[in-house]
């Protein structure tokens, strides 16, 4: 195994490299020497923290390498404390002077021990800041694009996630996990959005895992709906519609009108409408009103409400409700929301295709205009579920020139970008 120090310029190279940068070309990205890049790849030597925030700068890496610079540092002082530790005893009589000598030295021992924790723990500020960027992140999510977001989130869970592998005190660990749990349900949902959903129920154990160490509502109801929607659009429903039922009756009032909404769409599609009704009532009678948006998935509010029994209503074979649901929730959904906002369309779409007289032409404009809202930055569940409904259409309607039009559309589309640094990847 690797020592600090070696694993560092290891990973350096394997970056470097990845970017297909050479030594010089990296050096002058990081403004440092071509001979210094050398020695760390080389694990030769410790680069400063500027260096480090350089080589992060120049190989979009968020703050890897500074926080992993940082580490070996504390490290390095930790051996040095550990090294002057307390003298060994023998095995022989040990008389009472000995003893109370013991004890000091014990004592001695102790003290450094809380020392070397204390030092542990990273700046207050430092806490601060990355509690407030989850906070931006649950902000922004809705309207900026996943490109932006994966090496962004990337870069704050690999941060804390390296300070958690040393030891920090037990308050700081608390804040530390629920931050980590918090990126980490990010990054599964940014998964999920690209269509990676192996590395987003990776990710999502994570969370959960953290989220039960620090026991909290809110992450772990913003787990449940995650999961329920990887199962739901894996085509497992009656997992999904569990896994989301089972988590209403201790969820935060943030989840839980996302957890009935998951529960109900799932519910409708297994066969079990009487369920999906229950869960549709739990909805609209806790839709959140609260002010800000929470870290977790999107707010349960009126918008996503109207979405979700629009969906609902579709799948139970009302599509004159659904289409009134579908068209009040897209004068709710704020325009800069371009998921939500195709997703509401999609749902619109579907109304078209259950009611008495199916309207095809219809059902096919609304599918088209929710992919060109995604055109720029394609999610995965909204191309997936348009390619179902045009799958579903061109079965029916195959000569219909709408229907052929929106296969183009859907073959067009780019690929979501992937989320880099996936565990398990």
């Amino acid at each position: 195994m690797q020592d600090g120090l070696a694993q560092l310029g290891s990973d350096v190279r394997k970056r470097r490299n990845e970017l297909g940068l050479s030594q010089e070309q990296l050096a002058r990205k990081a403004h440092v020497g071509e001979t210094y890049i050398s020695h760390i790849e080389k694990g030769r030597r410790l680069p400063t923290d500027e260096v480090g925030r350089g080589l992060d700068r120049a190989l979009s890496t968020g703050q890897r390498f500074v926080t992993a610079i940082r580490l070996e540092r504390r490290a390095r002082q930790l051996r040095k404390i550990d090294d002057a530790g307390p003298a060994d005893v023998h095995n022989g009589g040990v008389e009472e002077t000995d003893r109370r000598d013991l004890l000091k030295i014990g004592a001695m021992a102790a003290a450094g021990a809380v020392q070397r924790i204390a030092r542990a723990d990273p700046d207050p500020l430092t806490l601060d800041v990355l509690e407030a960027d989850v906070q931006q992140v649950a902000a922004d999510y809705r309207t900026t694009d996943h490109d932006v977001l994966i090496p962004e989130i990337m870069g704050m869970w690999e941060q804390v996630e390296a300070i958690l592998e040393t030891r920090v005190s037990g308050q700081v660990r608390k804040r530390l996990t629920l931050v980590a749990g918090q990126s980490a349900f990010y990054l599964g949902t940014l998964a999920f959005d690209t269509g990676r959903n192996s590395e987003a129920r990776t990710y999502l154990a994570l969370a959960n895992q953290h989220a039960v160490d620090v026991g909290d509502p809110l992450l772990l109801g913003s787990v449940a709906t995650m999961r329920s929607s990887v199962a739901y659009f894996a085509g497992a429903h009656t997992t999904a519609a569990d896994v989301a039922s089972q988590a209403i009756p201790h969820a935060h009032p943030f989840t839980l009108p996302i957890l009935a909404g998951c529960h109900a769409r799932a519910a409708a599609v297994a066969g079990r409408p009487d369920d999906a009704r229950r869960a549709l009532d739990l909805l609209q009678n806790h839709v959140w009103t609260g002010t800000g948006v929470l870290p977790g998935p999107n707010p349960g509010d009126p918008a996503f409400a109207h979405g979700f029994l629009a969906v609902t209503f579709a799948h139970l074979g009302d599509g004159e409700q659904a289409e009134e649901h579908a068209l009040h929730g897209l004068q709710l959904e704020h325009p800069d929301h371009f998921v939500q906002v195709s997703g509401k369309l999609h749902a619109l779409a579907r109304t078209y295709l259950y009611r008495p007289r199916p309207e095809p032409e219809a059902a096919a404009a609304a599918a088209s205009r929710a992919l060109t809202i995604v055109s720029d930055h394609p999610t995965a569940t909204v191309v997936q579920r348009v390619g179902e409904t045009h799958r579903e259409m061109a079965a029916r309607w195959p000569d219909l020139a709408a229907v052929r039009e929106l296969g183009g559309q859907l073959r067009e589309l780019p690929p979501p970008p992937a989320p880099r640094g996936a565990i398990g990847a």
